[in-house]
């Protein structure tokens, strides 16, 4: 799931921030310790989109046999039901 927190680790000095209220999509997030630019709002949504999508192919890429064969059952058991 996407990071609901939108907090944020600057990558110079490695410490949290965050987005206030409701941000646009140009922008943009500087640190609030060493004052360097971070990242748009865009940016930001599009690289957790990214990870998220990442993470989910990787858990789905070789999946347990029982946990498909489970998938499958369920799937046939709704197909027999229509």
């Amino acid at each position: 799931m996407l990071n609901p927190s939108r907090k944020v680790e600057c990558p110079h000095c490695h410490r949290m921030n965050r987005w206030k209220g409701s941000p646009k999509g140009s922008d943009t997030l500087c640190c609030r310790y060493c004052k360097t630019f971070i990242t748009t709002y865009d940016e930001y949504i599009e690289t957790m989109v990214h990870r998220d999508v990442t993470r989910t192919m990787v858990k789905y890429a070789d999946p347990d046999s029982d946990q498909q064969i489970e998938i499958l059952k369920k799937g046939l058991c709704k197909k027999t039901k229509e």
